[in-house]
């Protein structure tokens, strides 16, 4: 099983978790970031992030998700 997991925020510290998450397993699914941020979008490319989400508490009330890191 796998857990699907959110994470708030893109940059470089984002980046490690995402790639510690990863490497143990966890589906990151979600990435919230500010309005527009490019980063966010660069990241979900890079590591396959399904959805980018401009207001990370509507990313918490609305998403599925197991964790949020």
């Amino acid at each position: 099983m796998s857990y699907s997991v959110c994470v708030v925020g893109a940059g470089p510290m984002a980046v490690n978790h995402i790639r510690a998450l990863k490497k143990v397993g966890f589906a990151i699914k979600h990435i919230a970031a500010s309005v527009n941020s490019r980063r966010a979008k660069e990241v979900a490319e890079k590591w396959d992030i399904e959805n980018v989400w401009s207001d990370s508490v509507e990313m918490i009330e609305q998403a599925e998700w197991d964790a949020i890191v």
